[in-house]
């Protein structure tokens, strides 16, 4: 099945397109890029009419605050909907690159996203509607140079950076699947991406 976005491009490959451009844009700055995989479910009792705009606020808020560590980062996020849902209530992938100097895991910025969504909706700070998804260990080929299981470390200069860097973007193609995309209203964003100063 090929879904087709508004402009007839397809929308797999859109998705896989901007994490790659991410990708590159991030390794082209720094020698060691650190990539998480983070997982968002929204509550059954917290309205989800605008929930991209408050994920998509809460995400700007997080890079933010990593910005302002002296942090760069790039994301992308989709929405999904699983297959057996009676409502649209949506879940997300986000895609996190951060230097790899600065963070060595996706621990820390799913806590913090976690505590932004939670102070949002008014939950216990104690809920975890954020989790970190850890990657298949296969897809990490600069394992014995990691220490943590909770992101994959490109380190640019080193063996295996190549496949490293396709092993992220074979990790982050999952976000891509079709099979959880189509269910929601008109006119509402399925993915989306950080901006880039140039796009390349």
């Amino acid at each position: 099945m090929i879904r087709r976005n508004n402009d007839g491009t397809d929308f797999t490959e859109k998705i896989n397109r901007g994490y790659e451009t991410r990708l590159n844009y991030m390794a082209s700055k720094y020698s060691q890029v650190t990539a998480a995989h983070l997982i968002v479910t929204w509550p059954n009792d917290v309205d989800h009419s605008h929930a991209n705009a408050e994920l998509g606020e809460s995400l700007n808020a997080l890079r933010k605050t990593l910005r302002n560590q002296g942090v760069e980062s790039q994301a992308g996020w989709v929405r999904e909907v699983a297959q057996d849902r009676k409502d649209d209530k949506p879940h997300y992938h986000i895609g996190l690159l951060c230097n790899g100097r600065e963070v060595q895991s996706g621990m820390g910025p799913a806590k913090h996203l976690n505590r932004l969504l939670t102070k949002r909706w008014g939950k216990p700070e104690e809920s975890v509607f954020v989790k970190c998804q850890p990657p298949n260990p296969d897809l990490d080929c600069q394992a014995e140079l990691n220490n943590r299981y909770s992101a994959i470390k490109l380190r640019t200069h080193r063996e295996n950076a190549k496949a490293q860097r396709e092993n992220i973007l074979n990790w982050f193609s999952y976000h891509a699947k079709v099979e959880t995309k189509g269910n929601v209203p008109p006119r509402v964003r399925e993915y989306g991406f950080s901006q880039l100063s140039k796009e390349e």
